[in-house]
C-alpha cells in the first residue's frame, strides 16, 4: 500500500502521513516524492500514522529518518499516531528508535 499525505481533520495545523502497510525499497521512491510534497507544502507539524505496517525495511526506516532530519532543521514537531511493532523492531535493529521519537513497544 502506498503512502497518503492528508491533512489532519483534528488539528488543520500538523499535517499526517499515513505509511500504509509497507514501507520497503520497493515503495521507496514513491514514499519520497510524497514526503517531499508534504515539507513542500510548508508550516505545520507533521504527524505519521505507522500503526497499519506491516513490512519495514532499511530503506524505509532511512526514509523515516531523513523525514525526522528534516523536519527537526525546519523547526517542526515530529509525532506519531500509530507505531506497529513491524516498524519499532526494525527502527530498533538499525538503532533508530531514539531518532525517529518511538515508543518502546506499541501501546
Amino acid at each position: 500500500m502506498v503512502a497518503e499525505m492528508n491533512l489532519s481533520d483534528a488539528d488543520t495545523t500538523a499535517k499526517v502521513f499515513h505509511l500504509g502497510q509497507d514501507l520497503t525499497i520497493a515503495d521507496a521512491t514513491d514514499v519520497q516524492q510524497r514526503m517531499l510534497e508534504l515539507l513542500r507544502s510548508g508550516g505545520g507539524d507533521i504527524q505519521l500514522d505507522g500503526g497499519s505496517l506491516a513490512q519495514v525495511d532499511g530503506a524505509g526506516i532511512q526514509l523515516l529518518a531523513a523525514l525526522a532530519n528534516e523536519a527537526k532543521i525546519r523547526g517542526l514537531k515530529f509525532a506519531w499516531m500509530g507505531a506497529s511493532e513491524s516498524l519499532i523492531s526494525a527502527a530498533r535493529q538499525l538503532g533508530l528508535e531514539t531518532l525517529l521519537h518511538l515508543p518502546s513497544s506499541k501501546s
